[in-house]
């Protein structure tokens, strides 16, 4: 499980920002869907808010750069700060360092991994943190050239640290776009997060696959899900594709009550729901995962989000504490904000501040910060939280200007 995620000098972020799972202490509300761990409380769902350009997509590919990194090692392509290929430093920092660390719980145990992409390689350290305090218990040290190896354990500690670090960045899956969600080709497995299968071969764009041991119980959850969120689907007919793909099961005639649909003709609204269902699915049979998703609810209809964040709530507190998974997205839907379902500090912002880079910060973070029955949508749109879209008096301008009409 997350606890917090910590980046700096990555495309549009500059100083540090961290975004946290850990709960206020002070604050009870809803505390029978928070997930209990031996360190404390952390929160099974974040929300980030904030304008179009004000950051929210860094985040999640931040932290989709940093699975890469710590699950296949440095890239292969020259990297500097002058010739930056893919643009990953903030374009006013003088470093050309990227900087990145997360904090996990992973078999039991708490752990703090630290990731420096440099121009001449990668660095890193894992440190493992209980009662007696924190321990590097294994380090990265690789230049460019060299891409082999990983995480290597120091001496005295076994390998066991390095593979719960594996195992927690395989259960992650990010979506940077809900473009990728939709028309690409990803096939789950009971022990990875979600992956984008490089040849599709005959199947159209947007299948997906259920490629597990509990393909049938994932199969009832998801319908169950398409239902909830008021699709009109009463049951889906799968077909099994053998060959290359053993054990493995595709959607193929969504059911309704006097109708049937190949998934292939289905509305790009409903495809989109189809995907969230079979994922939220997946992170909820098996548990103990992060899903991250860019723009949640791009092209749905603005109470499907509140539909969507209820149910995965409803099974996910049906687990046990450690079985619980996470869900961090980011939206401009109001109307969850105000539904009575978030904590304050599961509501989180960005905004665009001086020298164009970004600012993270929470609802419980603010000086003034409303008391947890106040109406948090009403407030952020008349403007109390800031992070809002920064629209010109295009008319008053217009008229200055002398223009008859404003265009």
């Amino acid at each position: 499980m997350l606890v917090s995620f910590t980046v700096s000098n990555f495309k549009s972020i500059l100083d540090p920002v961290t975004l946290t799972m850990a709960v206020d202490a002070d604050d009870d509300t809803y505390k029978e869907a928070l997930i209990k761990t031996d360190d404390g409380y952390l929160n099974p769902v974040s929300v980030i808010y904030g304008p179009n350009g004000s950051g929210k997509t860094s985040i999640y590919r931040a932290f989709m750069q940093m699975k890469k990194l710590i699950l296949h090692g440095v890239p292969s392509y020259s990297y500097n700060k002058s010739k930056d290929k893919n643009g990953l430093c903030h374009r006013s920092s003088e470093s050309a360092d990227v900087n990145m660390e997360a904090v996990f719980i992973q078999g039991g145990s708490m752990y703090r991994v630290t990731v420096c992409l440099a121009p001449d390689g990668m660095s890193g350290d894992l440190e493992l943190i209980g009662e007696r305090g924190t321990e590097t218990v294994a380090t990265y040290d690789r230049k460019l050239k060299i891409l082999s190896g990983g995480f290597a354990p120091k001496e005295g500690y076994g390998p066991e640290h390095v593979k719960n670090l594996t195992d927690f960045f395989r259960l992650i899956s990010v979506f940077d776009s809900i473009e990728n969600m939709v028309e690409k080709t990803h096939v789950f497995s009971k022990d990875e997060g979600l992956a984008m299968l490089e040849e599709q071969g005959e199947l159209d764009q947007g299948a997906w696959f259920i490629d597990n041991d509990n393909g049938h119980i994932q199969s009832m959850l998801f319908t169950k899900l398409l239902m909830a969120f008021g699709t009109g689907i009463e049951a889906v007919e799968f077909k099994l594709c053998e060959g290359k793909y053993q054990n493995v099961t595709v959607p193929e005639i969504m059911v309704y009550k006097d109708f049937e649909i190949p998934i292939k003709e289905e509305s790009s609204g409903t495809r989109r729901l189809i995907r969230i269902a079979f994922i939220l699915s997946h992170v909820l049979l098996y548990g103990g995962q992060v899903v991250m998703i860019d723009e949640l609810d791009a092209g749905l209809h603005d109470v499907m989000l509140t539909e969507i964040v209820k149910n995965f709530l409803k099974y996910n507190n049906r687990l046990s504490p450690e079985k619980r998974s996470q869900f961090i997205f980011s939206t401009h839907n109001t109307c969850l904000m105000g539904s009575k379902l978030l904590r304050k500090d599961q509501i989180w912002f960005t905004e665009m501040k001086d020298h164009h880079h970004t600012e993270l910060y929470s609802l419980s973070d603010l000086k003034d910060s409303p008391r947890p029955t106040a109406d948090f949508a009403m407030q952020y749109l008349e403007g109390r939280y800031g992070a809002l879209p920064e629209v010109p008096a295009w008319k008053e301008e217009a008229e200055e200007e002398g223009d008859d009409e404003p265009l």
